[in-house]
């Protein structure tokens, strides 16, 4: 069984230069890294070839989903990853340890679960949550995140202590055992940026019965950057398309 590694950059080339801990996966035996470069910057090409990475460029800038599913199809023609392999997604700002991500393959791996999330932190000291868990959203939920800077649909981390089912976690940091994530389809491509990570942990809910798996023993720090929240940005834009979409496919209430 081994671990792939799915790292996209959308500009994120200092994030990854800083990320002390992406060497060292790529060279531990049990891992393959491919890091999919969505601009083409020759300076992390150059980078990937310096520490062992597997390089992917796009030819044209695609979404968060489209990228994954393009890596998740190179380590399945190129790199030989079987289905009991698992395929990880690693945002650039996710800082973890490598013993810490070997352990949560052997933790889901035992628990025979098909996908899995842990817990992650906004800070280096452990002592700011990242709300990387949630209950699937409602129209209510959004409209309450939007007018009021509440969060409804998240849930309260400090009360879960021992692994659980929970309904969706954050793109951010997921991992698949590879056979299901190609059972899925991978992402929903149409989704270009925002809410692909909440509609792929529907679909395995709705269509296959299965529920992600959250270990709250395994921590991870990640320094999210909350790009959609600037108002009329580019990044609202795609969230607010990417709303109206998700609502169309699923309905506007909670499962």
């Amino acid at each position: 069984m081994k671990l792939f590694i799915s790292l996209v950059s959308h500009g994120h080339d200092q994030l990854i230069a800083d990320n002390q801990w992406l060497p060292l996966l790529a060279v531990d035996a049990e891992v393959e890294l491919v890091l999919c470069d969505n601009i083409g910057s020759t300076w992390l090409a150059e980078l990937a070839t310096h520490h062992g990475y597997h390089y992917l460029a796009s030819t044209s800038p695609i979404g968060f989903g489209a990228n994954n599913n393009a890596v998740f199809n190179y380590c399945r023609a190129q790199l030989g990853m079987q289905s009991e392999d698992y395929f990880c997604l690693l945002n650039p700002d996710l800082i973890i340890n490598v013993g810490t991500l070997l352990e949560v393959v052997a933790e889901v791996g035992g628990a025979q679960a098909r996908f899995a999330t842990i817990n992650l932190y906004q800070d280096h000291a452990f002592t700011q949550p990242d709300l990387n868990i949630k209950r699937f959203p409602s129209l209510l939920d959004f409209a309450k995140g939007f007018l009021l800077g509440a969060n409804p649909a998240a849930y309260d981390k400090s009360l879960i202590t021992e692994p659980c089912s929970v309904g969706w976690a954050s793109g951010a940091f997921l991992l698949f055992r590879a056979d299901f994530y190609q059972q899925l389809g991978g992402f929903d491509e149409k989704f270009f940026m925002y809410l692909e990570d909440v509609d792929i942990c529907r679909r395995a809910r709705e269509q296959f019965g299965e529920e992600l798996l959250y270990l709250p023993q395994f921590k991870a720090i990640h320094l999210c950057q909350q790009a959609n929240k600037q108002l009329f940005s580019r990044h609202f834009v795609w969230f607010l398309t990417s709303m109206l979409r998700y609502f169309l496919k699923h309905g506007l209430k909670r499962p």
